[in-house]
């Protein structure tokens, strides 16, 4: 069976591809019917016409997870706060009534934040705005990995130098990934519970959430900007990813969808003799020359 990715996800998803022994594949239109179907989903909701299909993700949850301009619609009915994305072009007269400046501007396709400005008068929104935020005020944020309902790493976003970037946490404005304990966490049963309840109201098999905290004096409560289908994932993450989703899809679909490891046949002497020979040949100072 395959694993299915977007080009967003491709690096990570080609590991966990490796690790899962699973065919990988950005293309739907690619994979042959006779190696199965659709194992693993890793960012990527193309329809497939086969019998086998995956809930790891779904497609639909996918697709929630990938609308981040609709997001606090599908969040705002279990009470979950996500920011409103405000339809703006740069030549349009008015702006939205609900904007407030100091604001973030954001384009319809992102990558590792590079596309959000903050922008504090209208004279600062870019040519090429499609959406404005309004910018909530945080001082802490974390990306939280929810596997099958349940928070497995939580990781703090810290500052690699002091120039980094106040208010846009990202590895494009300066920011890393700490992993941190739960147990040190201030406000951790109110994240664990925002976090799952994130993950049930979009029915994700995995997630990267993005999330933050508002203090008292600004919302007091957990704020979520981004749910990632296809989560950046360093080794102990993968690991972690590769046993879980392995669990899963032995139980449903048995182990024979998993690609067999090629033997490693032995080199016999003769051939070593005979590749040790040409290597020599082809570094030796003495041999016969071409004169035309």
């Amino acid at each position: 069976m395959y694993l299915l990715a977007s080009k967003q996800g491709r690096f990570t998803g080609n590991l966990l591809a490796q690790k899962l022994n699973l065919y990988f594949t950005l293309d739907v239109n690619r994979i042959i019917h006779n190696h199965g179907g659709i194992a693993v989903r890793f960012g990527s909701a193309q329809s497939f016409p086969g019998a086998l299909d995956t809930e790891c993700n779904s497609v639909e949850s996918i697709i929630r997870m990938s609308n981040k301009q609709g997001l606090w619609r599908y969040l705002r009915e279990p009470g979950i706060f996500a920011p409103e994305y405000y339809p703006f072009s740069r030549g349009q007269a008015l702006l939205p009534e609900e904007i407030t400046f100091p604001c973030l501007s954001r384009h319809g396709t992102h990558r590792a934040g590079r596309d959000i400005t903050i922008c504090n008068s209208p004279r600062d929104i870019p040519w090429g705005t499609e959406y404005l935020v309004n910018l909530v005020n945080t001082n802490r944020e974390y990306r939280v990995h929810v596997l099958q309902g349940e928070v497995v790493r939580v990781f703090r976003k810290e500052p690699l130098t002091n120039t980094s970037h106040k208010f846009l946490r990202s590895t494009y404005h300066g920011w890393r990934y700490a992993l941190a304990d739960l147990d040190q966490i201030m406000c951790a049963k109110s994240l664990v519970e925002t976090a799952k309840k994130v993950s049930d109201t979009l029915g994700c098999f995995f997630c990267g959430i993005d999330m933050a905290w508002s203090p008292k004096d600004e919302r007091k409560e957990w704020v979520v900007w981004e749910v990632n289908s296809a989560p950046s994932l360093n080794t102990p993450s993968l690991e972690l990813y590769t046993a879980r989703i392995r669990n899963y899809i032995t139980g449903r679909f048995g182990e024979d969808v998993f690609r067999k490891p090629r033997p490693n046949y032995e080199r016999s002497s003769s051939s070593l003799r005979i590749s040790e020979r040409r290597r020599l040949y082809q570094h030796s100072s003495t041999r016969p020359r071409r004169l035309w």
